[in-house]
Protein backbone atom coordinates (compact mmCIF):
# COMPACT_ATOMS: atom_id res chain seq x y z
CA UNK A 1 0.00 0.00 0.00
CA UNK A 2 0.85 3.34 -1.09
CA UNK A 3 1.08 6.40 0.84
CA UNK A 4 -0.50 8.85 -0.51
CA UNK A 5 0.58 12.71 -0.79
CA UNK A 6 -1.23 15.72 0.16
CA UNK A 7 -2.44 17.43 -2.34
CA UNK A 8 -4.30 20.96 -3.31
CA UNK A 9 -7.36 21.47 -2.06
CA UNK A 10 -9.79 23.94 -3.11
CA UNK A 11 -10.75 26.76 -0.34
CA UNK A 12 -14.42 26.39 -1.09
CA UNK A 13 -14.20 22.75 0.32
CA UNK A 14 -11.79 24.06 3.45
CA UNK A 15 -14.31 26.53 4.37
CA UNK A 16 -17.34 23.84 4.03
CA UNK A 17 -15.33 21.77 6.48
CA UNK A 18 -14.48 24.48 8.48
CA UNK A 19 -18.25 25.86 8.61
CA UNK A 20 -19.17 22.55 10.00
CA UNK A 21 -20.69 19.02 8.06
CA UNK A 22 -24.21 17.76 8.87
CA UNK A 23 -24.05 14.35 11.09
CA UNK A 24 -27.13 12.31 11.03
CA UNK A 25 -27.86 13.35 14.76
CA UNK A 26 -30.31 16.21 14.79
CA UNK A 27 -29.26 19.42 15.30
CA UNK A 28 -25.26 18.07 15.42
CA UNK A 29 -22.69 18.67 12.72
CA UNK A 30 -19.16 18.33 12.75
CA UNK A 31 -15.93 21.18 11.85
CA UNK A 32 -13.04 19.88 10.16
CA UNK A 33 -9.37 21.87 10.65
CA UNK A 34 -6.16 20.72 9.12
CA UNK A 35 -4.04 22.49 11.83
CA UNK A 36 -4.07 23.54 15.51
CA UNK A 37 -3.01 26.98 14.32
CA UNK A 38 -6.38 27.55 11.98
CA UNK A 39 -8.39 25.96 14.74
CA UNK A 40 -11.65 28.49 15.99
CA UNK A 41 -11.58 29.51 19.68
CA UNK A 42 -14.72 26.91 20.16
CA UNK A 43 -12.14 24.88 20.50
CA UNK A 44 -11.34 26.52 23.75
CA UNK A 45 -15.15 26.31 24.41
CA UNK A 46 -15.47 22.48 23.96
CA UNK A 47 -12.07 21.15 25.44
CA UNK A 48 -12.39 19.38 28.72
CA UNK A 49 -11.16 21.43 31.67
CA UNK A 50 -8.73 19.81 33.50
CA UNK A 51 -7.16 17.57 30.28
CA UNK A 52 -4.18 19.62 28.96
CA UNK A 53 -4.05 16.53 26.12
CA UNK A 54 -6.78 18.40 24.37
CA UNK A 55 -5.94 21.79 24.85
CA UNK A 56 -4.32 23.74 22.23
CA UNK A 57 -0.71 24.33 23.53
CA UNK A 58 -0.09 20.89 24.18
CA UNK A 59 -1.12 19.84 20.62
CA UNK A 60 0.41 22.62 19.16
CA UNK A 61 4.05 20.80 20.46
CA UNK A 62 2.53 17.30 18.49
CA UNK A 63 2.21 19.11 15.48
CA UNK A 64 5.55 20.40 15.43
CA UNK A 65 7.49 17.27 16.44
CA UNK A 66 5.48 14.65 14.39
CA UNK A 67 6.61 11.40 13.55
CA UNK A 68 7.06 10.20 9.96
CA UNK A 69 3.98 11.33 7.99
CA UNK A 70 1.36 12.02 10.13
CA UNK A 71 -0.87 13.80 8.77
CA UNK A 72 -3.00 16.11 11.64
CA UNK A 73 -6.86 16.52 11.58
CA UNK A 74 -9.09 18.69 14.13
CA UNK A 75 -12.31 18.16 14.56
CA UNK A 76 -14.97 20.41 16.54
CA UNK A 77 -18.67 19.06 17.00
CA UNK A 78 -21.80 21.34 17.28
CA UNK A 79 -24.95 20.99 18.60
CA UNK A 80 -27.27 23.69 17.32
CA UNK A 81 -24.17 25.50 16.67
CA UNK A 82 -22.61 24.97 20.00
CA UNK A 83 -19.36 23.87 20.68
CA UNK A 84 -19.75 20.54 22.77
CA UNK A 85 -17.09 17.97 21.88
CA UNK A 86 -13.96 18.16 20.32
CA UNK A 87 -11.33 15.13 18.71
CA UNK A 88 -7.88 15.06 17.66
CA UNK A 89 -7.60 12.79 14.32
CA UNK A 90 -4.00 12.15 13.27
CA UNK A 91 -3.55 10.67 10.29
CA UNK A 92 -0.73 8.13 10.99
CA UNK A 93 1.36 6.07 8.13
CA UNK A 94 1.83 2.46 9.94
CA UNK A 95 4.82 -0.04 8.95
CA UNK A 96 4.15 -3.16 10.95
CA UNK A 97 7.70 -4.28 10.63
CA UNK A 98 9.19 -1.02 12.24
CA UNK A 99 7.21 -1.08 15.20
CA UNK A 100 7.94 -4.11 16.36
CA UNK A 101 10.94 -4.91 17.96
CA UNK A 102 11.45 -8.44 17.11
CA UNK A 103 10.62 -7.21 13.52
CA UNK A 104 13.24 -4.63 13.24
CA UNK A 105 16.18 -6.08 14.35
CA UNK A 106 18.11 -8.66 13.06
CA UNK A 107 19.25 -12.20 14.55
CA UNK A 108 22.47 -14.24 14.23
CA UNK A 109 19.91 -17.16 14.62
CA UNK A 110 17.35 -18.46 12.33
CA UNK A 111 14.17 -18.16 14.09
CA UNK A 112 11.23 -19.63 12.18
CA UNK A 113 8.60 -17.93 13.91
CA UNK A 114 10.18 -14.45 13.31
CA UNK A 115 10.38 -15.41 9.79
CA UNK A 116 7.00 -16.02 9.35
CA UNK A 117 6.23 -13.03 11.40
CA UNK A 118 8.69 -10.73 8.99
CA UNK A 119 7.18 -11.74 5.96
CA UNK A 120 3.50 -11.48 6.84
CA UNK A 121 4.55 -8.17 8.33
CA UNK A 122 6.55 -6.57 4.76
CA UNK A 123 3.39 -5.49 3.52
CA UNK A 124 1.69 -4.50 6.06
CA UNK A 125 1.87 -0.40 5.45
CA UNK A 126 -1.51 1.59 5.98
CA UNK A 127 -2.66 5.19 6.43
CA UNK A 128 -4.84 4.65 9.85
CA UNK A 129 -7.47 6.77 10.72
CA UNK A 130 -6.28 7.07 14.94
CA UNK A 131 -8.73 8.47 17.61
CA UNK A 132 -6.11 9.46 20.02
CA UNK A 133 -2.40 9.56 20.65
CA UNK A 134 0.11 7.34 20.44
CA UNK A 135 2.06 9.90 22.56
CA UNK A 136 0.40 9.26 25.48
CA UNK A 137 -1.73 6.26 27.69
CA UNK A 138 -5.22 6.68 27.56
CA UNK A 139 -8.47 8.03 26.13
CA UNK A 140 -6.90 11.19 25.08
CA UNK A 141 -8.73 11.35 21.58
CA UNK A 142 -11.67 13.27 22.41
CA UNK A 143 -13.93 14.94 24.58
CA UNK A 144 -18.21 15.53 25.10
CA UNK A 145 -19.48 17.92 26.99
CA UNK A 146 -21.47 15.83 29.21
CA UNK A 147 -24.72 18.01 29.49
CA UNK A 148 -25.03 17.84 25.75
CA UNK A 149 -23.70 14.40 24.79
CA UNK A 150 -24.60 11.28 26.92
CA UNK A 151 -22.01 8.29 27.28
CA UNK A 152 -24.03 6.41 24.75
CA UNK A 153 -24.36 8.65 22.45
CA UNK A 154 -20.39 9.65 22.24
CA UNK A 155 -19.06 6.41 20.39
CA UNK A 156 -21.38 6.49 17.71
CA UNK A 157 -20.79 10.08 17.12
CA UNK A 158 -17.04 9.74 16.89
CA UNK A 159 -18.01 6.72 14.37
CA UNK A 160 -19.42 9.14 11.94
CA UNK A 161 -17.30 11.86 11.97
CA UNK A 162 -14.35 9.29 11.07
CA UNK A 163 -16.24 8.40 8.02
CA UNK A 164 -16.97 11.74 7.46
CA UNK A 165 -13.27 12.58 7.55
CA UNK A 166 -12.42 9.61 5.30
CA UNK A 167 -14.51 11.62 2.82
CA UNK A 168 -13.09 15.26 3.18
CA UNK A 169 -9.22 13.63 3.29
CA UNK A 170 -10.18 11.45 0.51
CA UNK A 171 -11.23 14.95 -1.58
CA UNK A 172 -7.73 15.60 -0.35
CA UNK A 173 -6.05 13.07 -1.64
CA UNK A 174 -5.16 10.67 0.68
CA UNK A 175 -7.09 7.15 0.67
CA UNK A 176 -7.56 5.64 4.40
CA UNK A 177 -7.38 2.31 5.01
CA UNK A 178 -8.06 1.68 8.28
CA UNK A 179 -9.47 3.12 11.75
CA UNK A 180 -7.97 2.93 15.32
CA UNK A 181 -10.14 4.35 18.29
CA UNK A 182 -7.36 4.33 21.19
CA UNK A 183 -7.81 3.32 24.73
CA UNK A 184 -11.37 3.69 25.57
CA UNK A 185 -12.22 3.02 28.80
CA UNK A 186 -13.41 0.05 30.35
CA UNK A 187 -16.92 1.74 31.75
CA UNK A 188 -17.89 2.17 28.10
CA UNK A 189 -19.52 -1.15 27.75
CA UNK A 190 -22.12 0.78 25.56
CA UNK A 191 -19.68 2.13 23.19
CA UNK A 192 -17.39 -0.67 23.03
CA UNK A 193 -20.83 -3.11 21.85
CA UNK A 194 -21.57 -0.46 19.81
CA UNK A 195 -18.02 -0.71 17.95
CA UNK A 196 -18.00 -4.48 17.84
CA UNK A 197 -21.28 -4.80 16.46
CA UNK A 198 -19.87 -2.86 13.43
CA UNK A 199 -16.53 -5.06 13.19
CA UNK A 200 -14.48 -3.29 14.65
CA UNK A 201 -11.83 -5.73 16.47
CA UNK A 202 -11.52 -5.03 19.82
CA UNK A 203 -7.97 -5.54 21.17
CA UNK A 204 -5.52 -4.76 24.81
CA UNK A 205 -1.95 -4.93 25.03
CA UNK A 206 -1.05 -3.36 28.49
CA UNK A 207 -3.12 -2.34 31.05
CA UNK A 208 -2.86 1.10 32.13
CA UNK A 209 -1.10 1.01 35.84
CA UNK A 210 -2.38 4.22 38.50
CA UNK A 211 -2.03 4.79 41.86
CA UNK A 212 -5.02 6.52 43.80
CA UNK A 213 -3.21 8.91 46.75
CA UNK A 214 -5.20 8.39 49.52
CA UNK A 215 -5.90 11.50 51.57
CA UNK A 216 -3.61 10.35 54.44
CA UNK A 217 -0.89 10.66 52.82
CA UNK A 218 0.37 14.14 53.83
CA UNK A 219 4.18 13.08 53.12
CA UNK A 220 6.19 10.95 51.48
CA UNK A 221 6.90 8.96 54.77
CA UNK A 222 3.04 8.56 55.29
CA UNK A 223 3.10 6.66 52.22
CA UNK A 224 6.07 4.38 52.87
CA UNK A 225 4.19 3.91 56.73
CA UNK A 226 1.19 2.37 54.89
CA UNK A 227 3.16 -0.25 53.61
CA UNK A 228 3.96 -3.86 54.82
CA UNK A 229 7.28 -4.29 56.76
CA UNK A 230 9.03 -6.24 53.90
CA UNK A 231 7.77 -3.93 51.13
CA UNK A 232 9.14 -0.74 53.10
CA UNK A 233 12.53 -3.02 53.34
CA UNK A 234 12.83 -3.08 50.07
CA UNK A 235 11.94 0.33 49.28
CA UNK A 236 14.27 2.12 51.32
CA UNK A 237 17.34 -0.30 50.04
CA UNK A 238 16.31 0.72 47.01
CA UNK A 239 16.65 4.82 47.72
CA UNK A 240 19.38 4.07 49.67
CA UNK A 241 21.27 2.85 46.23
CA UNK A 242 20.66 6.07 44.95
CA UNK A 243 21.46 8.64 47.55
CA UNK A 244 24.85 9.46 45.95
CA UNK A 245 22.60 10.80 42.60
CA UNK A 246 21.47 14.36 42.49
CA UNK A 247 17.84 14.89 41.31
CA UNK A 248 16.93 18.37 40.54
CA UNK A 249 14.03 19.78 38.66
CA UNK A 250 15.02 21.05 35.18
CA UNK A 251 13.93 24.43 34.22
CA UNK A 252 13.57 25.67 30.17
CA UNK A 253 17.25 26.74 29.82
CA UNK A 254 18.27 23.60 31.68
CA UNK A 255 16.55 21.27 28.98
CA UNK A 256 17.67 23.73 26.20
CA UNK A 257 21.23 23.38 27.47
CA UNK A 258 20.73 19.16 28.36
CA UNK A 259 18.71 18.45 25.40
CA UNK A 260 21.25 16.13 23.07
CA UNK A 261 21.35 14.16 26.30
CA UNK A 262 18.02 13.81 26.94
CA UNK A 263 17.21 12.67 24.18
CA UNK A 264 19.90 10.28 23.89
CA UNK A 265 18.70 8.73 27.16
CA UNK A 266 15.13 8.68 25.53
CA UNK A 267 16.27 6.64 22.61
CA UNK A 268 17.96 3.78 25.09
CA UNK A 269 14.87 3.39 26.40
CA UNK A 270 12.70 3.65 23.10
CA UNK A 271 14.32 1.19 21.19
CA UNK A 272 14.23 -1.80 23.78
CA UNK A 273 9.92 -1.72 23.48
CA UNK A 274 8.53 -4.81 22.40
CA UNK A 275 6.11 -2.53 20.52
CA UNK A 276 6.88 1.20 19.55
CA UNK A 277 4.76 3.29 17.66
CA UNK A 278 6.64 6.65 18.94
CA UNK A 279 8.86 8.61 17.54
CA UNK A 280 10.14 12.09 18.40
CA UNK A 281 12.25 15.07 17.25
CA UNK A 282 14.87 15.95 19.66
CA UNK A 283 13.09 19.39 20.11
CA UNK A 284 10.02 17.52 21.55
CA UNK A 285 10.54 17.84 25.12
CA UNK A 286 11.96 21.74 25.35
CA UNK A 287 9.10 22.64 23.02
CA UNK A 288 6.69 21.18 25.52
CA UNK A 289 8.21 22.98 28.57
CA UNK A 290 8.33 26.45 26.39
CA UNK A 291 4.14 25.69 25.88
CA UNK A 292 3.46 24.01 29.21
CA UNK A 293 5.68 25.70 31.72
CA UNK A 294 5.16 24.25 35.26
CA UNK A 295 1.80 21.75 34.06
CA UNK A 296 5.34 20.07 32.05
CA UNK A 297 7.60 18.73 34.60
CA UNK A 298 11.39 17.39 33.82
CA UNK A 299 13.82 15.99 36.20
CA UNK A 300 17.22 15.30 35.57
CA UNK A 301 19.21 12.39 37.37
CA UNK A 302 22.92 13.22 37.78
CA UNK A 303 26.39 11.13 39.32
CA UNK A 304 28.07 14.08 40.67
CA UNK A 305 31.16 11.21 41.01
CA UNK A 306 31.59 11.53 36.93
CA UNK A 307 33.44 15.20 35.91
CA UNK A 308 30.92 18.03 35.26
CA UNK A 309 28.18 15.88 37.13
CA UNK A 310 26.93 13.57 33.98
CA UNK A 311 23.18 13.61 33.23
CA UNK A 312 22.59 9.55 33.61
CA UNK A 313 18.79 9.77 33.69
CA UNK A 314 15.67 11.79 33.53
CA UNK A 315 11.47 11.28 33.69
CA UNK A 316 8.82 13.55 32.82
CA UNK A 317 5.34 13.73 33.75
CA UNK A 318 2.56 16.60 33.33
CA UNK A 319 0.43 18.09 36.29
CA UNK A 320 -3.33 17.46 34.91
CA UNK A 321 -6.23 18.48 36.98
CA UNK A 322 -5.67 16.30 40.27
CA UNK A 323 -3.46 13.76 38.41
CA UNK A 324 0.00 13.26 37.77
CA UNK A 325 0.46 11.75 34.39
CA UNK A 326 3.67 10.34 34.12
CA UNK A 327 5.41 10.83 30.20
CA UNK A 328 8.17 9.96 29.01
CA UNK A 329 11.76 9.42 30.80
CA UNK A 330 15.29 7.49 29.87
CA UNK A 331 18.35 6.27 31.66
CA UNK A 332 22.04 5.08 31.37
CA UNK A 333 21.51 1.21 31.31
CA UNK A 334 24.29 0.77 33.49
CA UNK A 335 23.00 3.01 36.26
CA UNK A 336 19.71 0.81 35.97
CA UNK A 337 20.66 -2.00 38.02
CA UNK A 338 23.24 -0.25 40.32
CA UNK A 339 21.19 2.07 41.21
CA UNK A 340 17.41 0.98 41.14
CA UNK A 341 16.80 3.75 38.66
CA UNK A 342 13.62 2.61 37.34
CA UNK A 343 12.32 2.03 40.93
CA UNK A 344 13.77 5.43 41.95
CA UNK A 345 11.82 7.16 39.50
CA UNK A 346 8.72 5.73 39.84
CA UNK A 347 8.84 6.69 44.06
CA UNK A 348 9.69 10.45 42.93
CA UNK A 349 6.85 10.53 40.97
CA UNK A 350 4.46 9.43 44.26
CA UNK A 351 6.72 12.22 46.13
CA UNK A 352 6.15 14.48 43.34
CA UNK A 353 2.45 13.35 43.31
CA UNK A 354 2.08 13.36 47.12
CA UNK A 355 3.67 17.24 47.11
CA UNK A 356 1.59 18.68 44.44
CA UNK A 357 -1.66 16.97 46.51
CA UNK A 358 -2.97 15.16 43.55
CA UNK A 359 -5.32 12.60 43.71
CA UNK A 360 -3.85 10.00 41.14
CA UNK A 361 -0.57 8.93 39.67
CA UNK A 362 -0.96 7.84 36.41
CA UNK A 363 1.95 5.78 35.71
CA UNK A 364 1.28 4.69 31.87
CA UNK A 365 1.75 1.25 30.32
CA UNK A 366 5.00 -1.05 29.92
CA UNK A 367 6.94 -2.62 33.33
CA UNK A 368 3.25 -3.40 35.49
CA UNK A 369 5.40 -5.80 38.23
CA UNK A 370 7.76 -3.01 39.39
CA UNK A 371 5.11 -0.77 38.98
CA UNK A 372 2.80 -2.66 41.58
CA UNK A 373 5.48 -2.57 43.61
CA UNK A 374 4.48 0.54 44.43
CA UNK A 375 1.30 0.22 44.80
CA UNK A 376 -0.26 0.82 41.22
CA UNK A 377 -2.87 -1.08 39.91
CA UNK A 378 -4.48 -1.78 36.36
CA UNK A 379 -7.41 -1.01 34.53
CA UNK A 380 -7.83 -2.53 31.28
CA UNK A 381 -7.96 -0.17 28.14
CA UNK A 382 -9.41 -1.06 24.96
CA UNK A 383 -8.28 -0.51 21.22
CA UNK A 384 -10.49 -1.01 18.36
CA UNK A 385 -9.18 -1.38 15.06
CA UNK A 386 -11.53 -1.93 11.70
CA UNK A 387 -9.61 -2.11 8.08
CA UNK A 388 -12.13 -0.14 5.17
CA UNK A 389 -11.36 -3.67 3.19
CA UNK A 390 -14.16 -6.38 4.21
CA UNK A 391 -11.68 -8.34 3.00
CA UNK A 392 -9.09 -7.17 4.84
CA UNK A 393 -11.02 -6.40 7.93
CA UNK A 394 -11.59 -9.76 8.52
CA UNK A 395 -7.44 -11.06 8.14
CA UNK A 396 -7.12 -8.44 10.51
CA UNK A 397 -9.17 -9.50 13.72
CA UNK A 398 -6.67 -12.80 13.16
CA UNK A 399 -3.44 -10.77 12.71
CA UNK A 400 -4.37 -8.59 15.38
CA UNK A 401 -3.61 -11.17 18.44
CA UNK A 402 -0.91 -13.10 16.34
CA UNK A 403 1.38 -9.93 16.34
CA UNK A 404 -0.17 -8.46 20.02
CA UNK A 405 2.70 -9.06 22.50
CA UNK A 406 2.24 -10.95 25.64
CA UNK A 407 3.76 -10.07 29.23
CA UNK A 408 3.54 -12.35 32.23
CA UNK A 409 3.45 -10.49 35.37
CA UNK A 410 2.53 -10.95 38.87
CA UNK A 411 0.63 -8.51 40.56
CA UNK A 412 2.63 -6.75 43.71
CA UNK A 413 0.46 -5.64 47.29
CA UNK A 414 2.63 -3.75 48.80
CA UNK A 415 0.72 -1.82 51.34
CA UNK A 416 -0.94 -3.73 54.86
CA UNK A 417 -4.27 -3.26 53.66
Amino acid sequence: MIFCQQSAISSKTIAMQRQGIPLSKAGFKVAIFKSIADVSADWETAQPADNCFLHRDYLKVVEANPSIKITFRYLIFYKNDFPVGVAFCPLYHYRTKESIKELREESSEFSLSTWFKKTLATPLNFNLLIVGNNLLTGEHGFYFNPNYVTNEAAIPIIDEAMKTLTTCLRKDGVKVHGYFIKDLNEWRTVGRQYLENRHFHAFTFNPNMFLNLRPEWRSFEEYLAAMTSKARTRIKKAIKEANSLEVRELNERQVEILLPEIFQLFNNVAERVAFNMVQLKPGYFLELKQELGDKFKIYGYFDPAVEGGKLIAFHTAFVKGKEYDAHFLGFEPAYNHSHKLYLNVLLNLVKQGIDLKSERIIFSRTAMEIKSSVGAEPENLYGYIRACSSLVNWFLGRLVRYFEPTDVWEQRRPFKD
